[in-house]
């Protein structure tokens, strides 16, 4: 075969044998040159699913813009399908799987680690239902948060180790006067609580300090909390005579301030949200997944299944996006950090200057690359458990709001 290969003229009278010891004194050289080939060739492959991705990750972005703008459009906006929760339930059963949901449209599996016995059982599993759309595993690794002028954001402490966010201002009144005996403890007038989570508190049963510039100030005491695996909450009842260095002002998108905010209710998928906290002050994201679920034995046990709202920071086209200059430049930070659980997640009202509160801020999932998504529990889901364990109405505070201007 070596002899029908067309040879240079300088090596048509060698001997075979003769050719074969030239070629091996070529080899090492030739193995350096086909390994930068193929390392320039994997870098630049690496670089374009990068991008690839990336646009995807804008695309998504766009479409959740167009879903909300009240203007008439010439392209197809593709619906947005959520796992079926049936589904949901048998992946989380199967064994290494550690929560899954659709994040960014495509239904994403997060596992502890791969094996050929795990891929077959979903596969199983995705077969059985029939699923025919795209779907991918992702290594994923658990980090839980552990806790650590008055307004939404600032850091909450409790006897110096427990920590978390002031969430926003509530006003709580009971439902009716024949409160049930049980619903203990009672709000027996209207009173003013601070929405926060409650593993940031676990067993505090004294007082809860503020954070105002460098220094802690008494805020109240912890009185109601629903902390499972299917909701974490707490409330903390202001003193009377702290209200009046309290805001209920909640930020919105462009950080200009607004005093009315209500409970997001539809379908939060691929809107633009934002966030004040302690740790990493105000920052921007987009809700990536509405329907992720974590496993736990309350899922199989109690047949309760509570989906997450997963949240990242906002894709950004920074510099280094260039497929000639090695790997893409990714977003910067995360949405969210130890400290900030508590805080609410809003998204700006496209009728009016109001915000959306769409989420509580509880956690995070991170990545075998150090890559955090946000976790957070429906809000408006949230203080309905509230209300209906501890019989209370709940509404927003108005707390230290100005007059209308003219008036």
């Amino acid at each position: 075969m070596v002899r029908s290969l067309p040879l240079p003229q300088y090596v048509e009278g060698m001997s075979l044998s003769l050719l074969i010891e030239t070629l091996k004194k070529l080899m090492p050289r030739l193995g350096t040159i086909f390994k930068t080939i193929t390392d320039e060739a994997e870098e630049f492959f690496l670089s374009m699913s990068q991008i690839l991705e990336k646009l995807f990750q804008l695309q998504f972005e766009l479409y959740g813009i167009l879903r909300r703008a009240k203007v008439r459009v010439t392209i197809d906006i593709p619906d947005l399908k959520m796992i079926q929760k049936d589904l949901q339930k048998k992946l989380l059963g199967v064994d290494g799987v550690i929560g899954c949901g659709t994040i960014y449209g495509i239904l994403t599996i997060h596992v502890k680690g791969t094996t050929a016995q795990q891929k077959e059982k979903i596969l199983e599993v995705l077969q059985a239902f029939d699923h025919q759309e795209r779907y991918k595993c992702q290594v994923l690794e658990t980090r839980e948060e552990h806790a650590g002028e008055i307004e939404s954001g600032q850091n909450l402490r409790a006897s110096r180790t427990m920590t978390g966010s002031l969430g926003c201002f509530v006003e709580m009144s009971p439902q009716d006067s024949n409160v049930d005996e049980k619903s203990d403890p009672k709000v027996e007038e209207k009173e003013v609580h601070a929405i926060t989570c409650a593993h940031c508190f676990v067993g505090c049963k004294g007082l809860i300090e503020v954070k105002i510039g460098e220094n802690f100030v008494d805020l109240g005491t912890k009185k109601y909390e629903i902390n499972e695996k299917t909701l974490d909450v707490a409330t903390i009842a202001v003193y009377p005579f702290r209200l009046t260095s309290c805001y209920s002002k909640l930020k919105r998108f462009d950080e200009s301030y607004t005093n009315e905010w209500h409970c997001y209710s539809d379908n939060p998928i691929s809107i633009h949200v934002h966030k004040e906290g302690p740790a990493t002050n105000f920052t921007k994201g987009i809700v990536i997944s509405a329907d992720y679920a974590i496993k736990n034995m309350r899922v199989f046990i109690l047949d309760e299944l509570r989906q997450e709202i997963l949240i990242e920071r906002l894709p950004d086209v920074g510099e280094g996006m260039s497929i000639m200059s090695g790997p893409v430049a990714l977003p910067g930070g995360d949405f969210s950090m130890r400290g900030d659980s508590g805080s609410v997640i809003c998204t700006d009202s496209v009728d009016d200057d109001s915000v959306y509160i769409v989420s509580l801020l509880t956690g995070a999932r991170s990545t075998y690359k150090s890559f955090s998504y946000t976790c957070s529990y429906n809000f408006r889901d949230t203080l309905e458990e509230l209300k209906k364990k501890y019989k209370v109405n709940i509404k927003p505070a108005e707390l230290n709001v100005p007059p209308p201007s003219g008036s």
